[in-house]
């Protein structure tokens, strides 16, 4: 117990003892050994990013230096130390400068001007000035004194903070726009990289990405593209898969995007996409960074769908790793509304519009330049859903916002006002908007804007306005320019510039210049097949400018193709009344009615008709057209009545009133002249026909062919009035013209020779009529064939001519071949064959058969058997 005692007792004296000497050890601390703690504590703190423990270290070493003498250099060390502190937690530039500056006058007096220790300061002040905006001019003096003690560092041993310094200089350069000098110094910062630490390094790497950075920014794609391969491959030597890698392969797809590479852009980010996922996760910033880099490559080539799929998945890294309502996520909210905007979705384009625009503004310093292309975007988005009073009032923020922060008449402020002329000329103020117009590109001409994407916004209005007023030449040719605006601003491939050449194909068509059509419409439709493949609904549109164009040409089978493989596409994919899809069927139809198959053109007529329909007074003009087709392709196939109910119907469209659809009028009015004319309506005949040929006389060019086609319904009417002088007039005038025309109308002329024999027989010439229908029977025979009702028409005219010349046995056995094609065609009520039934009757009595004279007229009046199924 009492040995227990001692022990304690000993242990106890023992330990106190040596807790009195630790303390007299720490009493008799120096003031230099409590200096260097100090410094050291700070140093560690720093390192750690503890800058609040660093500054308060650095603080109270800084008091014991002060006592070691003005001159003595750890004060010069304690000053240099604590100004970082001073700049990076208190944010006291003028204090740390003014540290720095006693800390560079003391190493100076102690060692010397040609001190290389100086440098590390002089570099030091360097940089706090040039990151302070209003002292960066001052920056200049330092970094080039530090440049020049460390260059006569032979050695080498200083060269990683002579490469600090020489970056500091390109930057200062950069900042006072002064490139040229900016790349000089950081090729002698990749010299001395190369030389001191190898090429495979990541000081040459970070060398090279600052030359890459800098020749970006001057446009120099290849110089930018060369140096950030050289810098990935440094990186990649010395950090494999790292972050730098990453972040120079975000930057090298952003090169091959601009440089329309974009194979290799493509592969450049996913790879970059890869290594940000394996560092820090899938849902890390810089990978949404990249997705929109994606996105955007995409929109360069007019893959909209797929750059709102990266937009989108952009959106959703940012929704999961920032901020609610962060800058960046508002950016990416406005690239997903322009994706949508550019595949014509324009209302679901709105809200993400919406969303970007006030997150924008809720940005504590909201960039005014940046908030005017907003408000531009959801104009353009307004305007196309026809919102024109919302569009306006966009465009009017817009140019609000530009007028703050653009300078005067700057480009993007005459393209606002351009979009501003685009909801002018909409409301119909087309007089003014044109001098608008022309005063703009005047002006964008003479402040050397040059060809480029914001002169659009002026070209756009000012063509449709041309094309609007009939002067397509004018148009035609700034259309051209506006292609050409396109593929230099986003590539030759690029999607809009096929949107636009199928544009300039109508105005082309208009023109008459279907051979430059053709090229035009194969160029659009070689870049939406190579942009999205053969069987993508988008090539729908070159191949319908295509197929019209063929179709102009007279190439018909190539124009069917065309336009079946158009509809082809489309059906099953757009809604059964969508206007493009109407467009196709009408297009295909009137190819299909030149090839004479009216069964297949019928009811795309009818479909388009009942399509454009859906969307008065839109497509009033295409709607009154399909009606006017419809028609003609019944006429065409001997539907004189459901011709007929066509054509009026299309005839009473107001939009056919105008003058400059007087053509298609007159071409609705003529087979409607011929349709009443085979309905035995006569007076109707001749009040159409009457209209027609007022119309076409005071068109030009003037249109022979169908000139002569309403004279010839309206000869034929006169003869069923029995009006022969008439009958003979407009027959004859019609024969004359198709004379004109040359050998194209052999047949029509054929037609119009049978019915002046019906002239020549019923005023007293037999014997001529019979000599016209001689002729004219073999060549329509040919033409038609031995069972056309046309051929059985002239054939039972040619038998009652015979009848008249009492050559009854010809007679009658022209009439039984006749009359049985006529009577399928008409059926035994139709007066054409109960005239020519009847005459045949007539002749069997004059020839002695009245009992088969009889026959025949009772089985004219018996009732006529049901139609075949």
């Amino acid at each position: 117990m009492r040995s227990h005692f001692f022990a304690t007792f000993a242990l106890g004296v023992l330990l106190a003892w040596a807790g009195g000497l630790h303390a007299g050890e720490a009493a008799q601390e120096t003031d230099e050994q409590a200096y260097e703690r100090l410094m050291q504590e700070g140093r560690e703190a720093a390192k750690k990013g503890k800058r609040d423990e660093a500054r308060a270290a650095f603080g109270t070493a800084l008091k014991r230096a002060e006592g070691f003498g003005a001159e003595d250099l750890r004060l010069a060390e304690a000053l240099y130390e604590h100004a970082y502190t001073n700049l990076y937690v208190t944010e006291q530039s003028a204090k740390a400068i003014e540290e720095l500056l006693g800390a560079i006058a003391i190493r100076e007096k102690r060692g010397g001007p040609a001190d290389v220790r100086l440098a590390e300061y002089l570099y030091d002040l360097g940089f706090y000035l040039l990151h302070d905006v209003k002292k960066k001019d001052r920056a200049r003096e330092p970094l080039e004194k530090a440049e020049r003690l460390l260059a006569a560092d032979a050695k080498k041993r200083w060269s990683p903070l002579r490469i600090a310094v020489l970056h500091a200089l390109s930057r200062l350069e950069a900042l006072q726009q002064h490139p040229l000098e900016g790349l000089r110094w950081l090729e002698r910062v990749l010299e001395i990289a190369l030389e001191v630490h190898g090429p495979d390094s990541s000081n040459a790497g970070d060398a090279h990405l600052a030359l890459a950075r800098t020749h970006a920014e001057q446009g120099h794609g290849e110089e930018a593209v060369a140096h950030l391969r050289k810098a990935l491959h440094g990186y990649e030597e010395a950090l494999p898969g790292g972050m730098k890698s990453a972040e120079i392969l975000d930057l090298l797809g952003d090169q091959y995007r601009f440089a329309r590479r974009f194979a290799e852009g493509e592969a450049a980010y996913l790879k970059a996409l890869e290594i940000y996922e394996r560092a820090l996760g899938a849902d890390d910033a810089n990978r949404g960074r990249v997705f929109n880099n994606l996105g955007a490559l995409h929109a360069a080539q007019g893959r909209y769908a797929e750059a709102e799929a990266q937009y989108r998945q952009a959106l959703a890294v940012y929704e999961k790793s920032l901020p609610e309502g962060h800058a960046w996520t508002g950016m990416t909210a406005g690239y997903i509304g322009n994706a949508l905007r550019w595949q014509y979705k324009n209302e679901p384009a709105l809200a993400f519009l919406e969303r970007a625009l006030a997150c924008a503004e809720a940005q504590p310093e909201a960039d005014a330049a940046a908030l005017g292309t907003l408000h531009n975007d959801l104009g353009s988005a307004r305007l196309a859903l026809q919102r024109l009073d919302d569009a306006e009032k966009s465009y009017t923020r817009a140019l609000e916002f530009y007028r703050k922060a653009l300078p005067e008449r700057h480009a993007w402020i005459l393209m606002t006002e351009s979009y501003l002329l685009s909801i002018a000329v909409q409301r119909g103020a087309l007089e003014a908007s044109e001098q608008k117009a022309r005063a703009l590109l005047k002006e964008w001409e003479e402040l050397g804007y040059g060809e480029n994407e914001s002169l659009l916004a002026i070209l756009n209005p000012l063509t449709t306005l041309c094309r609007n007023s009939g002067r397509r030449e004018e148009a035609a040719r700034l259309q051209h320019r506006i292609v050409d605006v396109i593929a230099r601003t986003y590539g030759a491939r690029h999607a809009w510039v096929a949107d636009s050449l199928d544009v300039e194909v109508q105005d082309l068509r208009a023109l008459g210049r279907q051979e430059d059509a053709l090229q035009a419409a194969g160029r659009s439709l070689a870049i939406r097949e190579e942009l999205n493949g053969p069987d993508d609904p988008r090539l729908a549109a070159s191949l319908l400018a295509l197929g019209c164009t063929c179709h102009d040409l007279g190439r018909h089978d190539r124009a069917v193709a065309h336009l079946r493989r158009a509809l082809a596409l489309q059906e099953g994919r757009l809604a059964k009344d969508d206007p493009a899809l109407a467009y196709t069927r009408f297009f295909l139809a009137a190819s299909l009615h030149w090839q004479r198959d009216f069964a297949a053109a019928r009811p795309l007529y009818r479909q388009a008709a009942a399509a454009f329909a859906k969307d008065l007074p839109a497509l009033a003009e295409f709607h009154a057209l399909a009606l006017s087709g419809h028609g003609r392709a019944c006429m065409d196939d001997r539907d004189y009545d459901e011709a007929a109910v066509q054509l009026e119907l299309a005839l009473r469209q107001p939009i056919l009133k105008e003058e400059r659809l007087a053509m298609t009028r007159a071409q609705t009015l003529a087979p409607l002249a011929s349709a009443r004319m085979l309905q035995v309506r006569p007076e109707a005949v001749l009040e159409a026909g009457a209209e027609a040929l007022r119309i076409l006389e005071r068109l030009e060019p003037k249109d022979r062919e169908m000139r002569a086609s309403v004279l010839g319904a309206m000869g034929a009417a006169a003869l069923q009035l029995k009006n022969w002088e008439d009958a003979r007039r407009d027959l004859t005038r019609a024969l004359n013209l198709l004379l004109d025309a040359g050998g194209r109308q052999a047949l029509g002329r054929s037609l119009l020779e049978a019915r002046l024999a019906v002239v020549d027989r019923e005023t007293g010439k037999p014997e001529r009529a019979r000599e016209r229908l001689l002729a004219v029977l073999p060549l329509l025979t040919q033409a038609l064939g031995a069972e056309d009702v046309e051929v059985a028409t002239a054939q039972a005219e040619l038998a009652r001519t015979h009848a008249a010349l009492k050559d009854f046995a010809e007679a009658q056995k022209i009439f039984a071949a006749a009359l049985p094609v006529l009577e399928a065609r008409y059926g035994r009520r139709h007066p054409y064959y109960l005239g020519l039934a009847r005459a045949y009757a007539d002749c069997l009595r004059e020839a002695g058969q009245a009992e088969a004279a009889a026959a025949l007229e009772r089985r004219l009046e018996a009732p006529e058997p049901p139609p075949r199924p």
